[in-house]
């Protein structure tokens, strides 16, 4: 069914949690004086080409997950800032058979310990996928996952970011209202040139754009 989420991973990687899985903890005390509340706007950030390199079409095991240098650095940034955080993506090789939400969830837990690794202990949440489909009201740049986050964890994303690599990414901050995020990582070359059109001249007006997730981060008050 292209209509049905197929999965909510809601992840919260506590102290308890992190002693559970033998990471070390003392990773946490890179960035001092955490932010214990997040009290500011929601970040959402598009997962592959923006944390992770896409060198395939699909990402199926943890080891072939390769982080972009600082963006582990860049979660503990923003979450120390005090703003929310929560990841949406597309997983259509789901629909196609190339990858299972096993495999998803697999690797998702791998980058949720590298955050934790470079001093980030939590999220607000992650959405996923299964399609690409038009058809899909949850695949980008449709913004069913964008509702049912703001209806499950009380954010407003209009007063907030979306951060991609993608057109598809820009146009779902432009329909979900919120301010858009272009980061020079993955297929921002591309997306470029696709923002030079008429067609998406006022997109490229509201487009920020940073050569790095961190640079992003670090440009946060």
């Amino acid at each position: 069914d292209l209509l049905l989420l197929k999965r909510l991973l809601k992840y919260s990687m506590n102290l308890r949690n992190l002693l559970e899985q033998d990471v070390d903890i003392a990773s946490l005390q890179k960035i001092p004086n955490f932010s214990s509340q997040f009290t500011k706007p929601v970040i959402g950030i598009s997962r592959d080409g923006v944390i992770n390199y896409t060198k395939t079409s699909h990402v199926t095991k943890p080891d072939e997950f390769e982080i972009i240098p600082g963006a582990a650095e860049a979660m503990a940034v923003m979450r120390k800032k005090g703003y929310r955080i929560v990841i949406l993506s597309n997983q259509y090789g789901i629909s196609e058979g190339r990858l299972t939400t096993a495999e998803v969830d697999a690797v998702n837990q791998h980058m949720l310990e590298l955050f934790g690794l470079a001093g980030c202990p939590s999220i607000d949440a992650m959405y996923y996928s299964t399609s690409k489909m038009k058809e899909d009201m949850f695949a980008l740049p449709n913004i069913g996952m964008f509702h049912r986050a703001e209806r499950e964890h009380n954010i407003k994303f209009k007063e907030g970011w979306f951060v991609g690599d993608k057109i598809s990414d820009l146009k779902a901050a432009e329909n979900i209202k919120t301010k858009p995020v272009l980061i020079k990582t993955g297929e921002w070359a591309d997306t470029s040139k696709k923002l030079e059109t008429f067609a998406n001249r006022d997109l490229r007006k509201r487009t920020q754009v940073f050569d790095s997730l961190l640079t992003f981060a670090e440009s946060l008050n």
